[in-house]
């Protein structure tokens, strides 16, 4: 350093190099730490190995302008402070720099007649390729490590236009009097991959600082040897459990970055990945996750990699999978690390309404879910691909609803347990990744702020509109507003405003159904009029009423749902108006679920008002004395059901309320009040736990299966526990068994209980040295009976079941 403060020459930054590989590079060719670079620029140093990057402002600029003698153009030009360029840690850079300390190769001595390489001091330099030999480390009569005297400023990172020449000559001999040039280098196993490895990393530590290489170059460059390093960290690193890998000298071996060099560039191709061994090492004993947090630093190429790999391994849950979009056909790569207030979530939710849109979800899954809780978790669902937030606090608040992370799981673990599991969460980040490129016609958060802040219709626009509706206009004035909240925002009435919103499965929900459904079209139009007036009003012109993103959009050959576009409306029609049919009979009829049957109604309204006649279509009577017929339905809408069937139905094997009312074709709430009539106790405090599971039983009647295998499929998630109890009797430990099934110790530990709890006994001996040590006769008869009428295999094995896998 000068007295001045002036540095003794100028390193001028490269256009796209980051500042701090800049601040290393340059403070390598003085021989000064990082610490003291920072001084003389007047910048605070790195706390805790972590980057303080000068803000971009004039002063800062002006300081190091000042200390270095460029000028702030260079500076500018260069975009070194711009905050998204990445950024290596300051351990990768250290690894890269050269070292105090020289490998040597002794033949490139003897030639030479002991000059130096200054390539030699870096900590990758590892293989003479001229010699094809490994460098040596130390003497090997003392050990000690060489410092080969290298006279003048060392390069970091370079080629050969940067080295330079030692002004010591006849540098043969150790401090001991060992004849360096006499040793016999390393045995090395693989010559050839040595080689490449060596080549490899020369290239890439050249093209960093190329002046001749473009910024993207480079930048690639930056990424590759980032990769291969922190693959080389991890296979030296002891505690490959650490959440932070850091690297040091002894780390970067020959064998361990010849195995780096071999991993990326060649094991891409092989399934299984062999990368994914030394991945699973860096969260053995933790719930698995797509990237384990040592590998978060990886290039976009080397993270989508671990990604797939061990989405194809079966490792992932189904929200990791549309994260990071694993079931897509051709996988898309991760961005780039990115600040948290430009995540690919927080974009999305601006432009996108608060809920799926209806022929969206039943093209995804027309079945009978829960469709506001399910379009609402399908929308959450769409914010995840490449996102960084956690789905609890971050990703769940912008959706806007009262959502929990288990309802989010629970769908989407339900659609992944289907046949068309993995196309249904490949067209979920195929469609988001769509709506990232192409324009939204719709500006849904301006029309959620004036829904919010304007009454969308008062009662005497109501009154004109209404004339001859049923139920009067007074009493469906709330209802009219509900449904223009729908029709201009495409949002959830169950997170909408207090005006607005409702609660799903109460009697003010039923109505609200009931008013949107038996709606003629005359009414609807009008309405719809009436809310183009409202958003031209507003200053919203130029955006259509209503929009969905066409189908095109996503590559789908066939849908794994239904096409509502399909459905002919004339039937639906027909069924109101001359049968007087109910909502939930016309579904069951066509074979299709609630939600699309009304989505057919909003888009082809009755030509004339309907009537949902509910003292018909949603009543039961008692099945005539005598009859064999354990239920059926009438023309007008009556259903005639067994009270002694549906007691043995309930009581006896168990069924759900909802599972019964399903096939007998009426509601829920129907089928208990006739319940309650006829003294059959629904309200003993019997949960959604001590009832058979539809979706484990398939087409199966609980009669069928035996005991104690029919109470193991009591509640939620049973097969899944069954699988995970299989995985047990195989592996005979709780923590293999975990691993296998992509669970926790503690999760798999708890579905044990509760499965012994519904079967009614223990299902392993235990004792205190060994908590699992063989299966009691429940424990067997259990195993068996999964096997033979489930066909419940051992993870890993030949036909066994994934869809607890990740759960």
């Amino acid at each position: 350093m000068t007295q001045a403060g002036r540095l003794p020459f100028t390193l001028a930054p490269l256009p796209g190099e980051s500042f701090e590989v800049w601040l290393v590079t340059y403070a390598t060719r003085l021989r000064v730490s990082i610490r003291t670079m920072l001084t003389a620029l007047d910048l605070p140093a790195p706390s805790q190995g972590s980057w303080g990057r000068p803000e971009a402002t004039g002063e800062a600029v002006d300081q190091i302008c000042a200390a270095t003698g460029l000028n702030a153009v260079a500076v500018a030009v260069a975009d070194m402070l711009r905050p998204s360029l990445r950024v290596p840690p300051i351990a990768m850079l250290r690894v890269w720099s050269p070292r105090s300390t020289s490998r040597f190769c002794p033949s490139c001595l003897a030639d030479s007649g002991g000059e130096w390489s200054a390539d030699w001091r870096l900590r990758l330099q590892f293989f003479c390729l001229r010699h094809h030999c490994l460098l040596v480390e130390h003497c090997s009569r003392c050990e000690a490590p060489q410092k080969g005297s290298i006279a003048g400023p060392s390069f970091w990172p370079g080629g050969p236009s940067d080295r330079v020449a030692s002004t010591e000559r006849n540098r043969l001999l150790c401090a001991c009097g060992q004849d360096l040039s006499g040793i016999e280098p390393p045995a090395c196993l693989d010559v050839a991959a040595a080689a490449d490895a060596q080549r490899l990393i020369d290239r890439l530590l050249t093209e960093v600082r190329n002046p001749s290489g473009s910024k993207n170059s480079r930048q690639e460059a930056m990424s590759e040897l980032i990769d291969l390093t922190l693959i080389a960290v991890h296979l030296a690193s002891k505690n490959r459990q650490s959440y932070s890998v850091q690297p040091s000298i002894a780390m970067l071996r020959a064998d361990r970055l010849t195995a780096a060099a071999g991993l990326l560039l060649n094991g891409e191709d092989a399934q299984p990945d062999p990368l994914l061994r030394v991945v699973e090492d860096a969260d053995v004993g933790r719930r698995p996750k797509a990237i384990p947090h040592s590998w978060r630093i990886a290039s976009p190429q080397l993270r989508t990699r671990i990604a797939r790999g061990r989405a194809l391994a079966g490792l992932l849950s189904p929200v990791d999978r549309v994260r990071y979009g694993t079931s897509l056909t051709t996988m898309r790569l991760l961005p780039p690390h990115q600040p948290s207030n430009t995540d690919p979530a927080i974009k999305r939710a601006a432009r996108l309404p608060d809920q799926l849109w209806p022929a969206w979800a039943i093209r995804l899954c027309d079945e009978e879910t829960e469709a506001a809780y399910f379009r609402t978790t399908m929308l959450a669902a769409l914010l995840l691909p490449h996102s960084a937030l956690p789905l609890k606090g971050h990703i769940l608040p912008l959706v806007g609803a009262d959502l929990k992370p288990n309802t989010v799981m629970y769908y989407l673990g339900r659609l992944l347990d289907r046949p068309s599991g993995k196309t249904t969460l490949g067209m979920l980040a195929e469609l988001a990744f769509a709506i990232d490129d192409h324009d939204i016609p719709i500006d849904y958060a301006r029309r959620r702020q004036l829904a919010a802040t304007t009454k969308l219709i008062d009662a005497r626009a109501w009154n004109r509109i209404s004339r001859g509706f049923p139920g009067g206009p007074a009493k469906t004035l709330d209802n009219a507003r509900r449904y223009l909240y729908e029709l201009i925002t495409g949002g959830s009435l169950l997170s909408a405003p207090r005006p607005y919103q409702y609660f799903s499965g109460t009697a003010r929900a039923d109505r609200y159904h009931a008013f949107a459904d038996f709606m003629s079209a005359g009414v609807a139009d009008a309405l719809h009029q009436h809310a183009r007036q409202l958003l031209d009003s507003a200053g919203i012109t130029g955006e259509p009423l209503t929009w969905e993103p066409p189908t095109d959009w996503v590559s789908a050959s066939r849908w794994p749902g239904a096409e509502p576009e399909h459905t002919d409306p004339a039937l639906v029609h027909r069924a109101i108006l001359d049968r007087h049919q109910s909502i939930p009979t016309i579904a069951a009829e066509l074979g299709i679920s609630l939600q699309h049957v009304r989505t057919v109604l909003r888009a082809h309204p009755l030509p004339r008002p309907g009537r949902s006649r509910p003292n018909l279509s949603h009543r039961i009577l008692p099945a005539p004395t005598g009859s064999s017929i354990q239920h059926a339905a009438a023309e007008a809408g009556v259903f005639y059901v067994n009270p002694s069937w549906l007691h043995e139905e309930y009581a006896t094997w168990h069924r759900g309320i909802a599972d019964i009312a399903r096939e007998v074709g009426c509601t829920r709430e129907t089928l208990m009040t006739f319940a309650w009539v006829h003294g059959i106790p629904t309200h003993t405090g019997r949960s959604l736990n001590y009832t058979v599971n539809r979706e484990a039983l398939g087409d199966r009647h609980p009669s069928e299966i035996p005991e104690p295998l029919r109470r193991a499929l009591y509640g939620l998630g049973a097969r899944s526990r069954l699988e995970r109890f299989i995985a047990i009797v195989d592996q005979r430990s709780l923590s293999q068994a975990a691993h296998l099934t992509g669970s926790s110790t503690g999760t798999i530990s708890r579905q044990l209980r509760l499965l012994e709890e519904f079967v009614g006994g223990r299902l392993f001996h235990r004792t205190p040295a060994q908590p699992l040590t063989s299966l009691t006769p429940l424990g067997e008869q259990l195993a068996r009976q999964a096997r033979e009428h489930l066909g419940i295999e051992p993870i890993g094995q030949p036909g066994a079941s994934p869809s607890s896998v990740g759960r």
